[in-house]
């Protein structure tokens, strides 16, 4: 077993896993009930599912496309992804601009 692979892909999902949906989920599970160790449970299981789906479906894309493919594809879905949000939020901005009353200095 390859420890750095181990050791990167443990670091990349948990930081990007802190503060997700899925860990707000998971707290608002966890204090709605007081069966701490179920919510524990279900919530590990789920993350290693959809862990194990991305990894089994990454590794048949890496048999199907070349490398710098699939790192390709993956760079332009972030750019993508990232324009969006920026867009939004612009939006966002814009419509607070109009929702907020006009104050005067007189």
């Amino acid at each position: 077993m390859d420890l750095k692979l181990l050791a990167l892909a443990f670091v990349t999902v948990f930081v990007s896993e802190l503060g997700d949906k899925s860990q707000i989920a998971a707290i608002a599970l966890g204090c709605s009930t007081k069966s701490v160790r179920a919510v524990f449970l279900g919530t590990a299981l789920a993350l290693v599912l959809a862990s194990f789906i991305g990894v089994w479906i990454g590794g048949g894309m890496g048999y199907l496309l070349p490398t710098r493919w699939v790192k390709a594809i993956a760079a332009v879905g972030f750019i993508i992804m990232a324009v969006r949000l920026l867009l939004e939020a612009n939006e966002d901005d814009e419509d607070n601009a109009t929702d907020m009353p006009e104050t005067s200095n007189s």
